[in-house]
């Protein structure tokens, strides 16, 4: 992962934005844990490679699981920023 985004970063330069967004907590068994993806968070940004993070919650393989990720008209709107927040 890093060797493709070194080779980015040196593609754009250091006066453009570069960013990665990616699942911190697939919340499932077996898959991505809370505590691997505040990991790979720290692996990110100590990297230097990157200048913003865009962090998700949850997985997307059934329909029950993609309106957690993606909230619907009544539901409560960010239901992950208090997580996103705590990885900051």
């Amino acid at each position: 992962m890093f060797d493709v985004m070194r080779a980015m970063r040196e593609r754009v330069g250091d006066k453009f934005r570069l960013g990665i967004r990616y699942t911190a907590d697939e919340m499932m068994a077996g898959s991505i844990t809370k505590e691997e993806g505040i990991e790979i968070s720290k692996r990110l940004k100590g990297s230097g490679l990157v200048d913003f993070l865009n962090i998700v919650r949850g997985h997307l393989d059934t329909d029950a699981g993609l309106t957690d990720v993606i909230s619907i008209m009544g539901m409560r709107s960010a239901p992950h920023l208090d997580f996103a927040g705590e990885i900051r």
